[in-house]
């Protein structure tokens, strides 16, 4: 522990239990005093309470409980069982602003005599209230008004200010009330304004906003210079009075009503007929069960309170324009009333929804409702789950993915049109499907229009050489993935275009076990959820056969499932064919029969043919050249698009190789001669596996200018 510049008191943590136990003992109890001054006055030998801010005094001769000499008495902290300097002394035993940290023990003394301290932030809480109730309004002449400043911990004798500032300045003095407002001792205001059997009377007050607000007056107040919070509150005219939060509504739409009068008043709140629903227990509207209910719900009897105000919440279940009125029954504004008009709208949803949907294709149904906070949308007359009770945000948009291939709703699934119907705020289906009864209307429709799903695929090439890639590409709306299949020109007796026995096809048997192993090239590829495109990169082999490959692309539509059986994979929907020993066409005919073909199937499918070639490059004749001439070489290739060909020319000299791409079938290389020697020369176009061509060219004298 750090003791650098600490005065050890007493040295011992049990010695200074005693000592300590000892003093306090006599201590009489805690005090503080203060004569309206601007000091906290602190006798010897007491138990003291000081607040931060404050201005203390040190008691001397004349004054009770006296220090011997007050300019010797400092302050000291109690820590670990001893107690160490902490503050003063001062010269003339008086300490200014003090900052005394409050969560320390602290004690006043001069070496003899000790008084125990309490160091506190001030208080000084301020409510407004009418009776027990919190209140930002009330009447003119509202009983029972009065500032509750219950917890306060400033001095009795502390002077203070009770801020009343009001439509013509601050309130000093109230003439009318005989009510003093400034420099009131905090006792006073306690048992005065903080009392709520007197309080404060606002008779002949003017009508407008006020505020209120506690102020010490430092030189009265022990030199604390503090204040509370500032609160707010309007005076009302005392008669009675309606307003409405909105007065255009829609059906079902809660609207607040606000009634303002004088505290005491009887009043009766009534609504034309039965469609003007008063919500019971919101509010101030009485509950269900209340007594108040002269009609329910549209009629019924209350007593304005203390702060001169009752709110109540009220709908309307049919459109056009109704009347509220409340009026004062008993007291002297007996007969008084006041009316509020509102004007009520339909309940209205408008649909952003997609004019056509693909079966199997996911779509979103979304829109817009005026009011609400659930609504329900029936497919055809039904509600399926999905779409029961879908929530109304705070914008009045509400939105539900749907997926037409997996979620359980009937009418997506079938070509043609569907109407969508909303219905605001419908109680939620005890069981589904539920069906739209003939009594209920609906709050918006819109219809869509179920279509089947499309297939469209294209190769990049339709002639191809082993070794090379090739890609398929397509769309595919209302599928989920692809299946492509890829024949030989011998049908199941020839090779695996891919020579890869991964991507052979084995069918699956009725009872689940693998079938028969094929060597048709099978795979499946997904299908893009935003654009329903899909792309599939195949590489033949070097040793695939030579000739037209069957490409067949096959969806399984939007159920997901091949064929009329609903067979949920291609291998098992041809689990059921021998696919050995048959031709290409012999195999398409199976694929429809399992799939596409099948009755009642929405199975798609979309075929090509892919001539696969041994890679070959030729070159074209090339034409002779002077020395100083562009040499251009051209010549053919089966090689992929893309596909890199090195070309050379050598003879007398040999000039530098080109990289040269296949193009659309054709690749061109151009050399410079300006270095080269005339001669016969070899030009040698090699695709890099060992396919090449060759021809001569022969390379002139360079051509003498003729002067």
């Amino acid at each position: 522990m750090d003791t650098k510049n600490r005065v050890k008191v007493i040295t011992g943590f049990a010695m200074a239990t005693i000592i300590i136990g000892a003093v306090f003992a006599v201590m009489p109890p805690v005090m503080a005093v203060s004569t309206g001054d601007n000091f906290n006055h602190i006798g010897a030998g007491l138990s003291e309470t000081v607040l931060v801010g404050q201005n203390v005094q040190f008691n001397g001769t004349g004054e009770p409980n006296a220090w011997s000499d007050p300019s010797k008495v400092t302050i000291q902290k109690f820590d670990d069982g001893n107690w160490y300097h902490y503050a003063g002394p001062w010269s003339d035993g008086k300490a200014h602003n003090i900052d005394w940290d409050t969560s320390l023990t602290l004690r006043a003394t001069d070496g003899t005599v000790s008084t125990s301290l309490s160091v506190k932030e001030p208080k000084i809480p301020l409510k407004l209230k009418v009776g027990d109730k919190e209140v930002s309004s009330i009447a003119a002449g509202t009983k029972n008004f009065w500032v509750d400043v219950s917890g306060i911990n400033l001095l009795d004798a502390d002077r203070v200010d009770l801020v009343i500032t009001g439509p013509d300045g601050q309130i000093k003095y109230d003439s009318v009330n005989n009510q003093q407002f400034t420099n009131i001792p905090v006792s006073y205001l306690k048992q005065t304004y903080g009392n709520k059997s007197v309080g404060i009377n606002t008779d002949g007050w003017m009508i407008g906003d006020y505020t209120f607000q506690v102020k010490t007056k430092p030189e009265y107040a022990c030199g604390l210079d503090a204040s509370s919070v500032q609160k707010s509150l309007k005076i009302i005219k005392g008669e009675i009075s309606i307003e409405a939060d909105k007065t255009s509504c829609i059906e079902s739409e809660t609207v607040k009503l606000t009634v303002k009068g004088v505290q005491g008043d009887n009043i009766i709140v009534t609504g034309p007929n039965n469609h003007v629903i008063f919500r019971p227990g919101i509010y101030d509207t009485p509950a269900s069960s209340s007594s108040k209910w002269n009609t329910q719900y549209y009629n019924f009897s209350d007593t304005i309170d203390a702060d001169g105000i009752r709110q109540y919440a009220v709908e309307f279940d049919e459109i056009g324009s109704y009347t509220i009125k409340v009026e004062v029954t008993s007291g002297v504004c007996k007969g008084d009333y006041d009316t509020v008009d509102i004007s009520v709208s339909k309940k209205a949803v408008t649909f952003d929804v997609p004019a056509t949907v693909v079966i199997g294709q996911k779509f979103t149904i979304k829109g817009h409702a005026n009011t609400g906070h659930f609504v329900t949308i029936a497919v055809e007359g039904h509600v399926y789950p999905k779409l029961d009770h879908l929530v109304i945000d705070e914008n009045g948009d509400f939105s539900q993915d749907i997926d037409t291939a997996a979620d359980n709703i009937p009418e997506f699934k079938v070509p043609g049109s569907v109407t969508l119907k909303a219905y605001i705020d419908r109680p939620k289906a005890s069981s589904y499907p539920d069906s739209i009864r003939p009594c209920e209307s609906d709050d918006g429709s819109t219809a869509i229009l179920l279509m089947r799903g499309e297939l469209t695929a294209e190769v990049s090439a339709e002639n191809i050489s082993r070794g090379d890639d090739f890609t398929i590409t397509g769309e595919a709306k209302g599928s989920k993935e692809v299946d492509i299949l890829i024949i030989a020109p011998k049908g199941s007796s020839g090779s695996i275009i891919t020579g890869s026995s991964a991507y052979r096809l084995v069918t699956i048997q009725p009872d689940g076990t693998p079938g028969e192993v094929t060597n048709i090239y099978r795979a499946s590829v997904p299908v893009s959820e935003t654009d329903y495109t899909f792309t599939k990169k195949i590489s033949v082999d070097v040793n695939a056969d030579t000739g037209k490959y069957l490409v067949i692309v096959l969806s399984p539509g939007s159920d997901s499932k091949y064929g009329k059986a609903g067979y949920d994979s291609i291998e098992r929907a041809l689990g059921d064919y021998t696919l050995g020993g048959k031709t290409q066409d012999e195999i398409f005919d199976i694929i429809q029969d399992a799939t596409f073909g099948a009755v009642g199937s929405d199975d798609l499918a979309w075929r090509t043919y892919l001539r696969v070639e041994t890679p070959t490059v030729r070159l074209n004749p090339v034409a002779s050249v002077a020395v100083g001439e562009p040499l251009v070489v051209t010549g053919t290739s089966n090689r992929a698009e893309g596909h890199t060909i090195i070309v050379t020319v050598k003879g007398p000299v040999e000039l530098t190789p080109q990289l040269v791409r296949v193009e659309n079938g054709t690749f061109k290389a151009t050399f410079d001669t300006t270095n080269a020697v005339a001669g016969i020369y070899t030009v040698i176009a090699d695709d890099g596996d060992g396919n090449t061509d060759e021809a001569t060219v022969k390379i002139l004298p360079a051509i003498t200018p003729s002067s």
